[in-house]
């Protein structure tokens, strides 16, 4: 059994990190309006685009794959270093880093795929997995608080001896 909070919070910080590297956080379906025709087919991903049934890469995803794999690695690592809680408070902390990190690069090919294309898009139709990268700095921030509050008590125990 788990005793600390925040070993579980690091765990699930890790393990949606390591989805969002498998699912596709910026997929992205619709219509878009290309030389004033309407189209259906529309699907953009970082893995493909398709637009009128032929696939199209706009962009690759491995700034934000990147950006994941570093949480992740981070979170899991954090939690083996539960000994050493001064370590695993400033590597929680450095991780908010690679988080914003990763929730710019999805905005930023977001913000691509409408303004930087020939494609106009007129309706969205968005993924589960966008909600995702934004619930990661609150997983993150109950972690810090956890491991905060670690130490406190630690603090408080040697205090009584």
């Amino acid at each position: 059994m788990i005793q600390r909070k925040q070993s579980v919070y690091l765990a699930l910080l890790g393990i949606i990190c390591l989805l969002l590297i498998l699912l596709d956080p910026s997929y992205v379906s619709g219509t878009v309006l290309i030389d004033g025709n309407l189209t259906p087919q529309f699907e953009f991903s970082n893995n493909n685009t398709t637009v009128f049934s032929e696939p199209v890469t706009l962009i690759s995803r491995t700034n934000s794959m990147y950006a994941f794999i570093l949480c992740s690695s981070l979170a899991i690592l954090s939690i083996f270093l539960f000994k050493k809680r001064e370590l695993q408070i400033r590597l929680t902390a450095f991780n908010f880093l690679f988080i914003s990190l990763a929730i710019f690069y999805l905005v930023y090919e977001w913000y691509k795929m409408n303004h930087m294309t020939d494609v106009q898009i007129t309706s969205y139709n968005f993924h589960l997995s966008i909600v995702l990268p934004f619930v990661l700095p609150l997983i993150n921030f109950l972690a810090l608080k956890g491991i905060r509050k670690d130490i406190e008590l630690v603090a408080s125990a040697d205090r009584l001896r």
